[in-house]
């Protein structure tokens, strides 16, 4: 009777343990809300608590692959690193050992304009981009490796478009600018096979205004997409809520609430106006969430600059729990960032936060230059990062100054604690 009484109330507290282990976990079929307005809780966010199994990439330096710029790492897919400058394409090794130059700016034939948007099919090594000024009806195709274009695929909807992406490995999801004179497209996104033949799509119910005399105000928003997780989030252009699609629906996966949402936006911003903005790529482990409150313009020469109160906010995707953060600090160099509520940034003048980004290929990652590499003290015996001093000698010893940077690439961390 003792043991059957000792094993009932050991099985009550092994169900009280997991509700609540449970009670703040996202349920099925619900959406996340943020309240920014209202956010109770405050972290200093450190790289460490972001990233974990790390290592370091050196990018080989040659004539050849002497980066600019970096404008986008389109892949880590472990063989290969894809990198993207403000002119050419380069294909590195997984280790970071220079292969070619696959794609390259210029008129002639096979040659890119500085206006592409990439996709990278990581089974099929394929990467797919949109080029606006060069065969910019058609979606064009490079096989990474054999090196060499494939037929392209003709864009089921003629024009420029906002955004685009490999989806079922088989089919391709777009969505088109519609801001030109005369825009009859419905669709906020729209699939399409590899022949080109429209498939389905998602009517648009959100516009927005352009403050010119050749179009009406009852412009539609288009849906710009954000791979990862295996999943694909959405957002309406200049509206704030992601969204999961799934059976060809939309279903709301993160709402964000604050005071003075606009009903409908304009292009143009105006005093007060608020933005809400997030990562291209999402990760299953966190979400970071940039809160743009627009401040005036202040007019500089010939043009006008905006400037902006911005605050940045992370949402831990695994209980729910959400706070402002108040400082970054990249725990593998040393430099902190001051944030907290509400910091002013000037587009064109200040840069972005350099939190790690996010892949589709589920990986994170941080860009280091050789100026930034040689201040870190690597006798910090107390550093989480402590693991790969000993390659950081290597790589500082045969470094120069004017070499292609390191990338620092990881996993996101499985634990992630927000608070202080």
């Amino acid at each position: 009777m003792r043991r059957i009484f000792l094993l009932i109330i050991t099985l009550f507290i092994l169900l009280c343990f997991l509700n609540c282990g449970s009670k703040n976990e996202q349920k099925a079929g619900t959406a996340f809300h943020v309240e920014l307005d209202n956010c109770k809780l405050s972290t200093d966010l450190k790289l460490s608590d972001l990233i974990e199994d790390c290592r370091l990439v050196p990018l080989e330096t040659t004539n050849e692959s002497l980066l600019g710029e970096i404008r986008e790492i389109i892949s880590l897919s472990g063989e290969y690193i894809l990198i993207a400058d403000r002119d050419n394409v380069y294909k590195f090794s997984g280790e970071g050992k220079f292969i070619n130059t696959i794609l390259k700016n210029g008129r002639g034939p096979g040659e890119i304009s500085g206006s592409c948007r990439y996709s990278f099919h990581r089974k099929s090594k394929m990467l797919f981009f949109v080029d606006d000024f060069v065969e910019n009806e058609n979606i064009r195709c490079f096989d990474v490796k054999a090196e060499k274009f494939l037929p392209s695929i003709k864009k089921c909807f003629p024009g420029r478009w906002l955004n685009f992406m490999v989806y079922q490995d088989s089919l391709i999801m777009g969505s088109i600018e519609g801001i030109s004179r005369g825009e009859t497209n419905p669709y906020a996104v729209f699939v399409q096979n590899f022949k080109g033949q429209f498939l389905w799509g998602i009517k648009s119910n959100k516009t927005f205004i352009i403050p010119r005399s050749d179009i009406n105000d009852n412009v539609l928003q288009r849906l710009i997409f954000y791979p990862g997780e295996g999943s694909v989030y959405l957002r309406y252009r200049l509206d704030d809520t992601l969204f999961t699609l799934k059976d060809k629906e939309l279903t709301a996966y993160l709402i964000p609430e604050y005071k003075n949402k606009i009903l409908k936006p304009n292009l143009m911003p105006f005093e007060g106006d608020i933005f809400i903005t997030y990562e291209p790529c999402q990760n299953p482990a966190y979400v970071i969430i940039r809160y743009d409150l627009f401040t005036g313009w202040t007019s500089e020469g010939s043009f006008n600059r905006a400037h902006y109160n911005k605050s940045y906010y992370i949402l831990n995707k695994t209980n729910g729990k959400y706070a402002l953060i108040q400082s970054y600090l990249d725990d593998f160099t040393g430099n902190k960032f001051i944030l907290g509520k509400s910091f002013s940034w000037t587009p064109g003048v200040d840069k972005d936060i350099p939190f790690p980004k996010t892949l589709t290929d589920g990986e994170l990652y941080a860009v280091y230059y050789p100026h930034e590499l040689s201040k870190i003290d690597t006798k910090m015996r107390n550093s989480p990062f402590k693991n790969l001093f000993a390659q950081l000698e290597i790589i500082r010893n045969n470094q120069k100054e004017t070499d292609n940077p390191v990338l620092l690439i990881g996993y996101p961390k499985k634990r992630l604690q927000l608070e202080k």
